[in-house]
């Protein structure tokens, strides 16, 4: 008897020390510390670029192609400096500030005292004019290099208001007597637009 009860409490002991273990290894696990995540810094092409930013003076053609897009009913974005002149073949027609600016119907307008623009009737702008190229099927190109015409007629440059001007053409095949156009974008040192001049073509 007395071996009997020995036998049954070792196996106790046993069977107790087993559940132990169990219990032990059943518990929370302890989080393990997770590495720190970092986060790299956004490069400046993935950034946009906002009015009023300052661009390198060499950005000028980016700054025309700001212009097309909003021509095209883009978001407004471009780089306006703190006073706008709006010319049309050379004659001042207004003058406003960049909030001003980012309205399209800002830039409709004539020459003073007249009803008619080459062949047009009052108003034009130099962003119906673009947008009128694309939904024809047509594309514009840029070029800093002074047009000597513009379709049938000779080109007087606007007044230099800055160091650097692009100008928005339609591609050589539409370039006739009457479709032909040129729009200057003008920049400040900043790379700011201080003027546009819109220049048409009449039959």
């Amino acid at each position: 008897m007395g071996r009997i009860s020995c036998a049954m409490l070792a196996l106790f002991v046993l069977v107790a020390s087993m559940s132990l273990e169990a219990c032990g290894s059943d518990g929370a696990a302890e989080p393990a510390s997770a590495a720190p995540t970092t986060r790299a810094p956004l490069s400046p092409s993935s950034t946009t670029q906002r009015t009023g930013d300052t661009l390198p003076p060499s950005s000028g053609t980016s700054a025309a192609e700001a212009f097309t897009r909003f021509a095209g009913g883009g978001r407004p974005a471009v780089p306006w400096a703190a006073a706008v002149v709006y010319r049309i073949s050379g004659e001042q027609v207004a003058r406003f500030g960049p909030d001003v600016a980012d309205r399209p119907e800002t830039w409709d307008g004539c020459p003073e005292r007249t009803t008619t623009y080459e062949g047009r009737d009052c108003p034009v702008s130099p962003l119906g004019t673009i947008a009128s190229l694309s939904q024809d099927g047509g594309h514009v190109v840029y070029s800093t290099e002074t047009p000597t015409a513009v379709g049938c007629n000779s080109y007087r440059p606007p007044a230099a208001d800055a160091g650097t001007t692009v100008w928005i053409r339609p591609q050589e095949e539409r370039r006739d007597c009457f479709s032909d156009f040129a729009v200057a974008v003008a920049l400040d040192g900043s790379g700011r637009v201080v003027s546009v001049d819109l220049a048409l073509s009449g039959p």
